[in-house]
């Protein structure tokens, strides 16, 4: 007996068990097809996290649509009788199993697609792998890691890797394009962010993150010390290596950012000689390179010379570095640089660049650098020495602009100004900096083309140069090409009113009183230079500038004739110097020439005595034996002052000066009654300046006598 189920008025035959089987296989087909449908659609979007919440979803849908259909919409139930409006068991089983089925389908399908995944995420890693082998395959080898976490993203073991990778990578960037190797710094400190809770106690991380934060810039250098000392805090294992380097990164970070907080590099003082010079130092230095080693002593130099170190321990930490290391140049550049470019010091230094040379022999900047040492110290002797490592740059490399420079700069001190002006001239042409526009005015400043000089301060300034020194020197070029000096006061007038904090503000004053000083208005110059002294004094310009002020102020006593007053200025000038300054000695000449007016004549020889003790300036020297020989002669002590005037001569090479010399010796052989002798050295004045009336028409009188 058949069961007949009629629709439509038609009979369409089927058993029960038929029918179920149909509406079983076609849920299961919609469930299978929509199922992996929309896993490979969540796979191609890369939407991981939201796959099995859609296909769950899609199953109950499943569901709910075939229960609606069998149990809603047929006229019939599977016995063949109409469906009846409550609820049917047979029809709620059924869709139980669809169900059922449709779950282990979901399952079947999850654990496909977590086998694709891992698949492919292995593939990746290995394809990352491989690639980071070849240094010229750095962005591939992250894009194949990139790929490998997008499988994964939750492995904080792959996001790790990842962070380390771009930290490499970043500093292999970072002389090439420090923008792009910026960014991968930031990515790598994100990535260490995201996986701190699963590292919290692994030492070793924190050292990571900090070497990510040591080269992301100076602004994370607090971030990076922490992280360090995080790691040296956390690190209870016995192996000193690994402790060692969690305190290089903290020594290395104090160096490269220029940490200026002594608290903070004297820590790291501290842990520099906790790892060579505790009892187990031999230890360590067997189980580091010697390259590591001469590093450390380096980067600590660096440091100790910012916490005021004596000059012996810095040296000797240099010396150590290099016993280390005695092939890398930068040690003895690090040595040379170090030290005060003195008379003293020159050959060490010297000595010290030659070896970097030998070191690196093509590295141009080691002979600019020994060729600047010798413009340094100076003298006609090393200024020649200067242009020959300058020269042999520029012959290797006719752009370097810091050797065209440097060959303008010794030019200049020799004052071959035109010379200097043609180097300067072709180091504008390949770098255009505002300090070469400034040097060049000065060049043409002490050329006497003050049109030109004010010309280049000016786009010195045009060019964010020193502004304030370059105004300053502009009204300088004013004064000294201008008689008329409305122009001068005028600058110098709107400088003092529109910029009270510009710290060359005094020698706007110091000008401003010159201009009247020149016109012979001492009153209004004394108190431009009164000015200038106190407003250099509030703005602690140094001692020498003030004892400049002091000496001008001298200069309008000794003007006005009140050499008393001017005695005190010229004495207060000198007490702010030291006896090895050449301003001590000519502002104590000052002084001496003032008392020498007051008629105080053994103050005068004390004075002078007190410079020629502490001077080799020969110029000095000549007026300081000259003004001793008036003071003897001024007592009528002849002899005296003879060999004062003796010793004043051969100080000097200039004719008209050993003229002068000789003619006041003849005047003091002549007072003596001698003849002679008063005769021979009129007549060797007279051949030294033979257009000087007053010498001949002495010596016509010493040999009519």
């Amino acid at each position: 007996m058949s069961n007949v189920i009629r629709v439509n008025g038609q009979a369409k035959g089927g058993s029960k068990f038929h029918k179920i089987i149909v509406a079983i296989l076609s849920a299961i087909l919609i469930d299978f097809v929509g199922t992996f449908g929309l896993l490979s659609l969540s796979t191609k979007l890369r939407m991981f996290n939201y796959a099995f919440f859609v296909t769950v979803f899609f199953e109950i849908f499943v569901a709910v649509m075939a229960y609606a259909y069998y149990f809603k919409i047929r006229e019939g139930g599977f016995d063949g009788k109409k469906a009846s409006a409550g609820f049917n068991f047979k029809d709620f089983a059924m869709n139980i199993l669809v169900g059922v089925v449709g779950i282990f389908f979901l399952y079947a399908s999850l654990h496909q697609f977590d086998r694709m995944n891992s698949i492919k995420a292995k593939e990746a890693h290995l394809a990352y792998k491989a690639l980071s082998y070849f240094k010229s395959y750095e962005e591939r080898a992250l894009d194949a890691l990139n790929e490998t976490i997008s499988y994964d993203r939750d492995n904080t073991k792959l996001i790790r890797e990842r962070a380390g990778f771009q930290v490499i990578y970043g500093e292999k960037l970072k002389d090439e394009d420090n923008e792009a190797a910026s960014r991968l710094f930031d990515f790598a400190i994100e990535d260490y962010r995201r996986v701190a809770s699963a590292y919290a106690d692994d030492p070793e991380y924190y050292y990571e993150r900090g070497t990510a934060y040591r080269l992301a810039g100076a602004s994370r250098t607090d971030e990076a010390l922490a992280d360090f000392l995080t790691a040296i805090e956390k690190y209870n294992g016995e192996d000193e290596e690994i402790e060692n380097k969690y305190r290089f990164g903290y020594i290395r970070t104090c160096k490269e950012h220029a940490v200026d907080d002594k608290d903070v590099l004297y820590a790291s003082y501290c842990m520099f000689h906790e790892m060579v010079d505790g009892d187990d130092k031999e230890d360590i230095k067997k189980d580091i390179t010697n390259y590591a080693c001469a590093e450390w002593y380096s980067d600590m130099a660096e440091i100790c010379q910012k916490i005021d170190s004596s000059e012996a321990e810095i040296l000797d930490l240099y010396d150590k570095a290099i016993i280390e290391n005695p092939y890398d140049a930068t040690l003895y550049v690090g040595r040379a640089g170090f030290r005060e470019p003195t008379d003293d010091n020159l050959q060490a230094i010297v000595d010290d660049y030659t070896k970097a040379i030998e070191c690196t022999p093509d590295n141009l900047e080691y002979y600019y650098l020994r060729g600047w040492a010798y413009y340094e110290v100076g003298g006609d002797a090393n200024y020649e020495k200067a242009l020959a490592d300058f020269n042999e740059v520029i012959k290797r490399d006719s752009k370097h602009y810091s050797s065209l420079a440097g060959m303008a700069y010794v030019h200049a001190n020799m004052k071959d100004y035109d010379e200097a002006i043609s180097y300067i001239n072709r180091a504008i042409s390949v770098k255009g900096y505002a300090s070469y526009y400034e040097a060049r005015g000065r060049m043409y400043y002490y050329k006497g083309d003050y049109d030109q000089a004010i010309a280049d301060y000016e786009k010195s300034i045009s060019l964010d140069g020193r502004a304030d020194l370059c105004r300053k020197l502009i009204i300088s070029a004013y004064y000294r090409r201008d008689d008329n000096y409305d122009k001068v006061r005028e600058l110098a007038e709107k400088e003092i009113a529109e910029r009270p904090d510009n710290p060359y503000l005094s020698s706007f004053y110091c000008i401003y009183g010159h201009t009247y000083y020149d016109e012979g208005q001492y009153d209004k110059a004394l108190e431009k230079y009164r000015a200038a002294y106190n407003v250099g004094k509030s703005k602690d310009i140094g001692d020498e500038s003030l004892a400049f002020y002091l000496g001008n102020c001298g200069d309008v006593y000794s003007a006005i004739e009140n050499y008393e007053l001017a005695e005190k200025e010229y004495t207060s000038a000198q007490n702010k110097l030291d006896k090895t300054s050449l301003d001590w000695g000519k502002y104590g000449y000052q002084r001496a020439c003032a008392m020498f007016y007051q008629k105080k004549y053994d103050s005068v020889m004390s004075c002078l005595e007190e410079i020629t003790n502490n001077t080799s300036d020969s110029a000095l020297l000549q007026d300081c034996y000259k003004l001793i020989g008036h003071s003897y002669y001024s007592k009528a002590e002849y002899n005296d002052a003879i060999r004062e005037y003796e010793l004043s001569e051969k100080q000097t090479t200039d004719p008209v000066e050993k003229a002068d010399c000789f003619y006041w010796m003849a005047y003091a052989y002549h007072n003596m009654g001698e003849k002679d002798a008063a005769a021979d050295c009129a007549y060797k004045a007279v051949t030294l300046d033979p257009t000087n009336e007053e010498y001949k028409k002495f010596l016509d009188e010493v040999n009519q006598a």
